[in-house]
Parts: C-alpha cells; structure tokens; sequence
C-alpha cells in the first residue's frame, strides 16, 4: 500500500507538517495556492504558495497480506 502526504515545510523552524489541505500532485498543479497556515511545532503563522508545497511517498503494508 502506497499513500502520498502533502506537507509544507516551516520557514521559520523547518520542519514539514500536514496542511488540512491534502491534495494529489496533479491537483496541486492545477490550484493557486496561497494559504496561511500555523506551524504546529513553533506556532509560527506564514503564507505558503505552491513552491513550498511538496509530497511524501509513504510505503506500508496491508494487514493481513
């Protein structure tokens, strides 16, 4: 089982968190982004374009299989 994450990396403490908007790569190519968004590690409030969006591939198992 393979999943994609959508993450946006803090300018301010640079870790990556999940945005409440998750989105597959060829939708986020086709949006304007221009979101504000709170990191949950610093607190830090930044407006995120496009650019500083990016996905994680995630690869795990089923259960049971």
């Amino acid at each position: 089982m393979t999943a994609e994450t959508l993450l946006v990396r803090c300018a301010v403490c640079g870790r990556a968190f999940a945005p409440p908007l998750q989105v597959d790569r060829a939708t986020l190519e086709a949006l304007v982004v221009s979101n504000r968004y709170e990191c949950p590690h610093c607190g830090s409030v930044a407006v995120y374009v496009k650019a500083d969006h990016f996905h994680r591939l995630e690869v795990g198992r089923e259960r049971g299989v």
